[in-house]
């Protein structure tokens, strides 16, 4: 019989950057297989490009089931273009900066779309989710089914959840706002106490976002 496993993978969101983990704090992968008892293995990595999510993801396909279950961070960029220095293809990045932003997306969508074929071939539950952005699947002139996009969290992005205005001690829920070369640094509940991440409260939140949509 296969252990009931919950697999998750993607960047610093996945990984729950800023928690203190030696405080006991847990990341939502990490919550939702204590809930259900699953077996969690998270390769989340900051700083992880949706190519090398993509890579990572189809060298563990061989231990993934069918009775497990599978969740996807999508970065918002293509970060990945970047390391092709760092693999020492002596491939200059700038290159890849005078694509336009149509090419990008392409790229950016065919990582996704090939997540989906490599877990839809093994047939478990899945399901991914963008930290921040637009919709990684917007209408861009090129075909991606309906049925890809039915296996995201949500059209909005994980920030937008939760910075959505809501009512708290009578004060405006979380905002993000744009700083520093486009960093974004976020305030409200969720994003207390840290700067570029969910805190324990947020990750308490994503969790209960994923359980509303997959089966446990």
């Amino acid at each position: 019989m296969n252990t009931k496993t919950l697999y998750c993978f993607g960047d610093s969101w996945g990984a729950g950057a800023e928690l203190n983990f030696v405080q006991g704090e847990k990341n939502f992968t990490t919550l939702l297989g204590d809930k259900f008892s699953y077996n969690v293995k998270n390769f989340s990595i900051e700083g992880m490009s949706l190519g090398l999510i993509t890579r990572e993801l189809a060298q563990n396909a061989k231990d993934i089931h069918k009775d497990n279950i599978v969740l996807v961070v999508i970065p918002p960029d293509s970060r990945w273009y970047t390391e092709w220095k760092t693999l020492d293809y002596n491939v200059s990045a700038k290159f890849y900066y005078d694509k336009t932003d149509d090419w990008f997306r392409y790229h950016h969508q065919m990582f996704i779309f090939t997540i989906c074929e490599i877990l839809n071939k093994i047939g478990c539950q899945y399901l991914l989710m963008h930290n921040y952005g637009e919709f990684p699947l917007a209408d861009t002139g090129y075909y991606f089914s309906n049925f890809h996009k039915s296996k995201f969290l949500s059209h909005q992005s994980l920030t937008t959840l939760l910075t959505e205005p809501e009512s708290l001690n009578g004060k405006l829920g979380p905002v993000g706002v744009e700083v520093n070369q486009g960093s974004l640094i976020f305030y409200g509940p969720y994003f207390e106490g840290k700067q570029y991440h969910p805190n324990q409260q947020g990750h308490e939140k994503i969790a209960e976002l994923v359980q509303s949509s997959i089966q446990f």
